[in-house]
């Protein structure tokens, strides 16, 4: 490939780079100067599957790209992993930091190897890897979520057990316990002081949360305030349910923590052995490098790797 084509794609590349660093700045710009009409909108957005829109799309003025975006899947896709990991990102910026992500990793990639497949294999992971990333944050944010669940219903049972109203039981537990499910239910009683219906803010907050527990809480609270009945204290029965479930949890992974370790030294033993044998015999381990043969071998050996790990990794995932 000749070298004027490469330096082509260095500019795009940079370009590129330029251009969605300006787009975030400016975005992050302009969320700082958001009026309080803007502001009261955040809050009454519409969740992805909730199942009316509510008010928030007449109070939120959003960019022309914003509401391009909303109308693909893929975007209500991203705004619940964005939600998920507390990230107050625009999807546009999300989609900016993938492509560029993308971009970046296939000319590193072709400026290596100089092979075609290679650079675009190369261009999916830089892809998925801010997707991953967003991913991960998410999850380490709902283990700690989950951790708070039995300390906020606990603070909601022991308010109204002393006169409190629901919504203020439950700000008073926002107020109680740190982000992020202060946060979560902060947000829960603004929809509701804005005129959103419980039962809908609830649904929202189950959507945004994805949270088991909460789930659990949320439908005993929905049929309390249908059919009637001891609101404290069938929240101190699902206290009890809960912790029931942790502990299970707990077993659970005592007894799944061997096949987990064996997916993980099946996924880090040929990396570990390539790069031994890199410093002890690089005669060996070079020319897989080299020759075409060597790179196809590797290639094929890293998918088998990888379909192991996860195949390890799936079985010792119980559901419960």
């Amino acid at each position: 490939m000749s070298e004027p084509l490469y330096a082509g794609m260095a500019a795009a590349a940079v370009g590129c780079a330029l251009f969605f660093s300006g787009s975030a700045m400016l975005s992050a710009i302009g969320r700082g100067r958001r009026t309080t009409i803007s502001r009261l909108g955040s809050f009454t957005e519409p969740t992805p599957g909730d199942p009316s829109p509510g008010a928030g799309r007449a109070l939120r003025r959003d960019s022309a790209v914003d509401e391009r975006l909303k109308s693909l899947p893929l975007a209500a896709w991203l705004r619940r992993d964005l939600q998920r990991a507390g990230l107050e990102w625009h999807v546009k910026d999300y989609l900016g930091l993938i492509s560029l992500a993308s971009v970046l990793m296939g000319l590193i990639a072709l400026s290596l190897t100089r092979q075609a497949p290679i650079a675009i294999v190369g261009a999916v992971f830089g892809g998925l890897l801010p997707v991953l990333l967003i991913r991960r944050t998410a999850t380490r944010r709902a283990i700690r979520l989950n951790g708070q669940v039995v300390e906020v219903v606990d603070i909601i049972a022991s308010s109204l057990r002393s006169g409190f109203g629901f919504v203020q039981a439950l700000e008073l537990a926002a107020q109680e316990q740190p982000e992020p499910i202060s946060g979560a239910l902060l947000r829960t009683t603004h929809e509701i002081n804005m005129g959103i219906s419980t039962e809908e803010a609830l649904e929202r907050l189950v959507a945004r949360t994805a949270d088991q527990d909460i789930e659990l809480v949320v439908a005993a609270v929905l049929i309390q305030r249908r059919v009637g009945g001891n609101l404290a204290e069938v929240l101190q029965n699902i206290i009890q349910t809960i912790r029931d479930r942790i502990q299970v949890k707990g077993q659970i992974k005592t007894l799944t923590a061997q096949a987990r370790m064996s997916g993980w030294i099946v996924g880090l033993l040929p990396i570990a052995l390539a790069g031994i044998l890199a410093f002890t015999s690089p005669g060996y381990i070079f020319p897989l490098f080299q020759e075409p043969a060597g790179r196809l071998l590797l290639g094929i050996s890293a998918t088998l790797e990888t379909l192991g790990f996860l195949a390890i990794q799936r079985i010792a995932a119980i559901d419960y």
